[in-house]
């Protein structure tokens, strides 16, 4: 389940470039059209979508994994399976106090 290099790779650059475009000028923003290929436009409109697109889902991926860990730790323990805590004390230690 761990994402491959390519769609994590390809949602960088977009971000890159979509962060260029955003410190870009006004007048070299409009000028830039009269210079480029507009295939190369429709492309880069299309991965800046894909990426937009892909973004927002990002979230939602990230709080269904916090609410996955949740569920599991709660069915661990209805099966009676002990949490150690992190301010659990080994056994045979007293508390410093």
């Amino acid at each position: 389940m761990i994402p491959s290099r390519e769609p994590m790779d390809f949602t960088g650059v977009s971000c890159r470039i979509a962060y260029g475009v955003m410190l870009m000028e006004r007048d070299k923003l409009i000028a830039m059209h009269r210079n480029i290929d507009y295939e190369h436009v429709d492309k880069m409109m299309a991965n800046l979508s894909e990426t937009a697109e892909w973004l927002k889902a990002t979230p939602r991926m990230v709080e269904m994994a916090y609410l996955r860990v949740l569920a599991s730790a709660a069915a661990a323990h209805t099966q009676g399976i002990k949490f150690k805590r992190s301010d659990d004390k080994p056994a045979g230690r007293k508390a410093v106090v």
